[in-house]
């Protein structure tokens, strides 16, 4: 046995004892991330989605108790690290069901609390999703269109209530960028820089007069 393996083996001894995730999911959480990254032992992506989704569980059962805000931003982390775990394990069916799922949750806490942050959250999964289907292994133009278009929308609606927010407003203008982009690509204006700017700047205009 190596001074690594020792090492991490003596690790896990101390730290797995105190996983009784009841009482110590932060303890699930060390040894995701023990695992995820390497450290003290040998990495290994599987393992640290079992005890992700042991975590998850909790996680889930505890909101399912209590529909609070604090509950739900347990949850909503815990089942986006797991996706980005399924992101390294290059699982995309994996990852778009998790984000199909954190769809659902934030529209369904969307309805009982009205929260800023939750349309926030909700913007963020829509346009992973999208990026999803515009960088993965199988593209597809119209469900990257449709999520940007959605994670737009909830931006706009966002915007209208917080004004001054310069937050906001970069992250609305990041999204009619990338459909500025889309669009320049799709409709083929792309192929002359003069139509491209043009264009581009026709986009920001639609966006600025919704304001």
């Amino acid at each position: 046995m190596t001074v690594h393996k020792s090492q991490g083996s003596e690790f896990e001894a101390v730290i797995l004892p105190l996983s009784e995730i009841e009482k110590h999911p932060e303890a699930i959480e060390k040894l995701v991330m023990m695992y995820h990254d390497g450290y003290g032992v040998e990495r290994d992506y599987r393992v640290a989605v079992e005890w992700q989704q042991k975590l998850g569980d909790y996680c889930k059962r505890k909101y399912e108790k209590t529909h609070s805000l604090d509950n739900f931003r347990m949850l909503f982390s815990v089942m986006l690290n797991l996706s980005n775990i399924f992101i390294d394990l290059y699982d995309i069916v994996k990852v778009e069901t998790l984000y199909r799922q954190l769809i659902d949750l934030c529209e369904e806490i969307k309805g009982e609390i009205d929260e800023v942050e939750i349309r926030q959250k909700l913007a963020l999964i829509y346009e992973k999703l999208g990026d999803l289907w515009k960088e993965g292994r199988d593209p597809n133009e119209k469900i990257y269109e449709d999520s940007l278009q959605k994670s737009i929308l909830i931006k706009e609606e966002i915007l209208e209530t917080n004004p001054s927010n310069l937050e906001f407003c970069i992250n609305l203008a990041n999204g009619y960028d990338k459909l500025g982009e889309l669009y320049t690509i799709k409709l083929g204006f792309n192929e002359d820089p003069e139509n491209k700017e043009v264009f581009m700047h026709t986009i920001l205009r639609i966006g600025i007069s919704k304001k």
